[in-house]
């Protein structure tokens, strides 16, 4: 039985390393240098106080690990990384026993989880340590989940119990934990084939006590410590949303996401930008992903898979992408992390479907293929054109710049001007952030000096990027 599991979770591992094995090396930019900067400051029990200068509230997915790894490995971030791709590879281990659990065969539990490990929309939370709250936050509720069909076949109340805890740690990691008892009566009533009666019955405290809590959460986040005004998370209700659905929908199917800022809709070409940078990866790129959408229809279509479980691969699908379906102006592929289960459960299904048809195995293998070209080469071309990578690559450089001219230990209160042309850089090193996270000291002040017809007051330190 070891080796039967064994085998397939080694071919997710692998084929995963060979598509993501890059971002190992990303370096810290961004949010990370304003995580860096208040371990300095505060205590660790302090982050998990609702904070009124911040958006979000991930005490346990962000500021701990953080907090964790920085005991561990200083400023090194490949030790960072290395936990956040391990806990990627431990929630598609899950994620198989699950599927494997509900399917019972070990090709459908091994193509669902294979292409949720290997998919593109997991590109920025792989490399940006800031996302690392992402796996986090899946871990539990993968957990939650397990424990739940562990209730739910023998009837024990400490199963319960262990789903709540797991659902509030869920909740310290990312805010899609509050989609989480909706999602349990989904899944159980269009995937286990229970009656959306017996649900209610044997879960009716579960789905209270986490609904009361989510009400608690958000009275908190709304209410108590209200969150900041900022214009990316502006709420719109309007056209602009089904846009954002269909590219969501796009995405999952590993339609490149950086096409939905390239594409001119009026004209249906792309924009000279995106064919310049794409390079040779951006026609077969296209060409794979239309592929991919194309075999996942066939894979459906073939497979005859019941209404129901379609529909409820979708409410999966819309239920936990509805926390941000109304922000169009902050839209990105990684949110499909736990909205991509509606996606693995409707595959898993037709895939077991397709196991008692002759021509099944070909077309599974063949879809299986082409979905981990297809996500090599969307990761490929992302690598190619995506901001995440240019402004760690910038990071990276500023600070050897900064290590190499500056001496260390460095004066209280210095003042370092940096002059560039490059407007990235200020962002990339999170404006006063960066260089008080390199010499320790809140006190040090960065000056970033744009304008090239102007020349630099005098400062401490004068460093050309």
């Amino acid at each position: 039985m070891r080796f039967k599991f064994a085998l397939p979770i080694s071919l997710i591992f692998f084929s995963t390393i060979l598509i993501y094995f890059q971002s190992l090396g990303y370096y810290f930019f961004q949010d990370d240098w304003f995580i860096l900067n208040s371990l300095n400051t505060q205590h660790l029990t302090y982050f998990f106080k609702p904070q009124t200068d911040i958006i979000y509230y991930r005490p346990l997915g962000m500021q701990t690990f953080f907090y964790l790894s920085h005991k561990l490995f200083g400023l090194n971030p490949f030790g960072y990384h290395v936990i956040s791709f391990s806990l990627h590879i431990i929630n598609a281990s899950l994620l198989f026993s699950l599927l494997y659990k509900v399917f019972k065969t070990r090709l459908s539990a091994m193509l669902g989880a294979f292409i949720w490990a290997t998919a593109p929309f997991h590109f920025m939370t792989l490399s940006w340590l800031s996302l690392s709250w992402n796996v986090f936050g899946t871990f539990f509720t993968l957990c939650a989940l397990h424990f739940y069909l562990q209730f739910l076949s023998k009837s024990k109340l400490v199963y319960l119990f262990i789903v709540y805890v797991l659902f509030l740690l869920a909740l310290a990691s990312f805010e899609f934990a509050l989609i989480t008892p909706f999602f349990l009566v989904v899944f159980a009533f269009f995937f286990l084939n229970k009656k959306f009666s017996d649900v209610l019955r044997k879960s009716k405290g579960l789905i209270l006590a986490m609904l009361a809590t989510g009400l608690v959460y958000l009275a908190m986040r709304f209410v108590f410590f209200q969150i900041p005004a900022i214009e990316g998370y502006r709420i719109e209700l309007n056209f602009a949303s089904a846009k954002t659905l269909l590219w969501y929908f796009l995405w999952l199917l590993n339609v490149p996401e950086e096409l939905k800022y390239q594409v001119v809709l009026s004209k249906m070409q792309l924009t000279p930008s995106i064919v310049k940078d794409g390079t040779a990866f951006l026609l077969p790129t296209i060409v794979a992903s239309l592929l991919t959408i194309a075999f996942f229809l066939a894979v459906i279509y073939r497979s005859k898979v019941k209404n129901n479980v379609i529909l409820g691969a979708v409410l999966i699908f819309v239920l936990y992408i509805s926390p941000v379906i109304f922000l169009p102006s902050h839209t990105y592929s990684y949110y499909l992390t736990m909205s991509s289960l509606g996606l693995v459960l409707l595959v898993s299904k037709a895939v077991l479907l397709l196991q008692k048809r002759p021509e099944g195995t070909i077309l599974v293998t063949i879809f299986a293929c082409i979905w981990f070209f297809s996500s090599f080469l969307t990761v490929s071309l992302s690598r190619q054109t995506h901001w995440v990578t240019m402004e760690q690559s910038i990071s990276r450089s500023a600070v050897e710049m900064i290590q190499n001219a500056v001496p260390s230990p460095i004066a209280a209160g210095s003042e370092v001007t940096i002059q560039t042309g490059d407007t990235m850089l200020k962002v990339a090193l999170s404006d006063q952030e960066a260089l008080q996270v390199l010499f320790g000291d809140r006190t040090i002040k960065t000056i970033y000096h744009q304008n090239p017809y102007t020349i630099p007051r005098q400062t401490d330190y004068l460093l050309k990027f």
